[in-house]
């Protein structure tokens, strides 16, 4: 197991063993050794209704984000219950920043729908952040390739701090609606890095107020058939 060991400005690195490898209860060690990073931001990041860079920096330290990562990249495939326990000693320490771990987190998830280049390509670092909303906010209107992507999408949680995107959106062609077998509109997943996108101040709340939710954009934008899933 790799061991926490603590910076001069209070945070823990998490770094891999010289191995690469980071499990399930080093990645917890290291939640537990941030959480008073994260309380001492909590006030700031509310101010700012997004997480602060150092909060961020807490996060990312720890090794939350490469949580579900596949071992065959050099992740940790760390089990379920005990992910729910490190965004648990994260949500104690700030609700925002343990909400956006677990939304952070699911890169793993995601880019087990595509080809394993594709992921690969779109995960070259084990700790990007992935943020997004999977509900169809948008179109992708297929051209030669792949699609035209544009939209707009709400509860970005993370998107301040992201480095990959998601965005739901039903696939069109000129315009109209794909239908399948059922005549249900198609639904697609488009993934696209994080800079390509956006970002709209629309996050003015109480709860989770530091989570930097806000909505984004993009307007016809290339994805390529492989960077979307159903």
């Amino acid at each position: 197991m790799t061991t926490a060991t603590t910076s001069n400005d209070g945070l823990t690195p998490g770094r891999p063993s010289p191995d690469g490898h980071l499990d399930g209860g080093a990645i917890l060690a290291n939640a537990v050794a941030v959480a008073p990073v994260l309380r001492e931001e909590a006030a700031e990041s509310e101010r700012q209704r997004q997480l602060t860079p150092r909060a961020v920096a807490a996060l990312r330290s720890t090794g939350v984000f490469r949580m579900p990562m596949p071992r065959a990249w050099g992740g940790p495939e760390v089990d379920p219950p005990t992910q729910i326990e490190v965004i648990e000693e994260l949500s104690h320490a700030d609700g925002s920043a343990g909400w956006c771990a677990m939304i952070g987190s699911d890169g793993g998830f995601y880019s087990a729908a595509l080809a394993d280049d594709i992921g690969r390509s779109l995960y070259r670092d084990l700790d990007a952040v992935t943020a997004g909303w999977v509900q169809p906010g948008g179109q992708l209107d297929r051209v030669d390739g792949g699609y035209r992507l544009s939209g707009r999408w709400q509860f970005g949680s993370g998107c301040t701090h992201a480095d990959v995107m998601i965005a739901g959106a039903h696939a069109t062609v000129d315009g109209h609606p794909v239908v399948d077998g059922s005549g249900r509109p198609e639904w697609r997943i488009a993934m696209l890095p994080a800079d390509l996108f956006e970002i709209h101040d629309t996050w003015h709340t109480t709860g989770l107020a530091g989570s930097g939710s806000h909505d984004y954009t993009i307007e016809d934008a290339f994805v390529a058939a492989g960077q979307t899933f159903r």
